[in-house]
């Protein structure tokens, strides 16, 4: 990406700005899910996507669709981005919350813990 821009300062500020969610997740929190791929932790919060099979893999195969054919495809794929952006800001703005953090148990680079089963941001 700087590679090839004109405004190098710029793309450095914003790359230097860039965080790893996954990264905090996989160090200092525990889910209650088998694994801490975004729409297992969202789901947790309450997230859902309007096509129940979207996933990365999904999203791939749209878009070779629509690259083949140029029709309606890029709608789904369009869709499933917007609602995978909707649920990193969710869990984004969850582990900025220290209220949701202490209410459910959770500690931020302190000690690990898990969150209690059966729970939800949506319950608080």
């Amino acid at each position: 990406m700087r590679r090839n821009s004109t405004r190098k300062k710029l793309v450095d500020r914003i790359v230097g700005g860039l965080v790893n969610v996954l990264g905090i997740i996989y160090t200092d929190f525990y889910f209650p899910t088998y694994t801490n791929g975004l729409k297992e932790i969202s789901g947790v919060l309450g997230c859902t996507w309007s096509d129940e099979h979207a996933s990365g893999i999904q999203s791939i195969l749209w878009r070779r669709h629509w690259e083949t054919n140029r029709d309606e495809m890029w709608k789904a794929l369009l869709t499933y981005n917007k609602e995978d952006c909707t649920a990193l800001r969710t869990v984004t703005e969850f582990l900025q919350t220290p209220a949701n953090r202490a209410h459910l148990g959770l500690l931020w680079g302190t000690r690990r813990t898990r969150l209690p089963p059966n729970r939800s941001a949506s319950s608080t």
